[in-house]
């Protein structure tokens, strides 16, 4: 792969406001297109606990309701209709940009820059990796004190862990390396869900062990609602690159993006 090379760059605020909230402003258009909370969440294909969360988690960062809620019916305040508005305005526009948070095939997709977690595999972009990250297994205290703490991968079998299922790959293969060798371990448990978020609760609940990656997990480690398992057998990497397809000419948004991101990102990341 060709590496990155370029000086950080940084967009305007507007730019940023509206490239971070892409997903948010798709969410809140199914949700206001949708008579409860329930129907939301059969559309969006998430629980209804998880449009709740997500809801207020919107609503507490924009400083005001969105919606009137009612067990029986979901009603927009003044704000939430202007904002449903906007909102069908901008999914529009993010699909004439090609701004998507579903996974791409490499092999036919066109497009103009991408994140990605994982080992890279195609030779043929060009890449910069923006932070080193790992996945890291845990568990609440509470729940290591009832069913006691695996000590070897194969002793996972034996435990509730929670999986975490997104874009239709099921997250139930954990890969740690033994003596340089990556060894896989398939785990089971009654718990699953395509909220990252949610499987976090689960587990600050004391309902299982999850695999997650070290930034999404690093707060609850240092305050101690959730400790590491097995913390001495490394994870398989899962660091997150920036790609682009491999081109003598990249258009100036581009490149400010991809600038922006290359020097933005790694402050926002914790890693080991």
């Amino acid at each position: 792969m060709q590496r990155w090379s370029g000086k950080p760059a940084v967009l305007d605020e507007e730019e940023s406001i509206v490239i971070s909230r892409v997903d948010d402003f798709r969410f809140f258009g199914v949700v206001a297109a949708s008579r409860s909370l329930t129907e939301a969440g059969r559309t969006l294909g998430i629980s209804v606990s998880g449009v709740s969360r997500r809801l207020s988690a919107l609503e507490n960062d924009l400083g005001f309701d969105l919606v009137v809620r009612d067990p029986r019916s979901l009603t927009l305040t003044p704000e939430g209709r202007r904002l449903a508005d906007g909102a069908r305005k901008l999914a529009v526009d993010a699909e004439a940009l090609e701004l998507s948070s579903e996974p791409v095939d490499l092999s036919t997709a066109t497009f103009d820059l991408m994140m990605s977690v994982g080992t890279l595999k195609d030779s043929a972009l060009v890449y910069k990796r923006l932070v080193s990250n790992r996945r890291v297994i845990c568990a609440s205290p509470a729940y290591l004190h009832r069913h006691g703490a695996p000590r070897e991968p194969r002793d996972l079998h034996d435990h509730r862990c929670l999986l975490l299922d997104q874009h239709d790959v099921n997250f139930n293969r954990w890969e740690f390396v033994v003596d340089g060798e990556v060894e896989a371990v398939t785990v089971d448990g009654d718990l699953r869900c395509n909220d990252g978020d949610v499987v976090v609760r689960w587990c600050l609940e004391g309902k299982g062990i999850m695999l997650r990656s070290l930034w999404h997990v690093q707060e609850h480690l240092a305050s101690g609602r959730l400790v590491r398992v097995l913390p001495d057998l490394p994870t398989v990497d899962a660091d997150v690159y920036l790609l682009r397809p491999r081109s003598e000419h990249v258009s100036a948004r581009v490149r400010t993006l991809a600038e922006h991101l290359i020097a933005e990102v790694p402050k926002r990341v914790v890693s080991e």
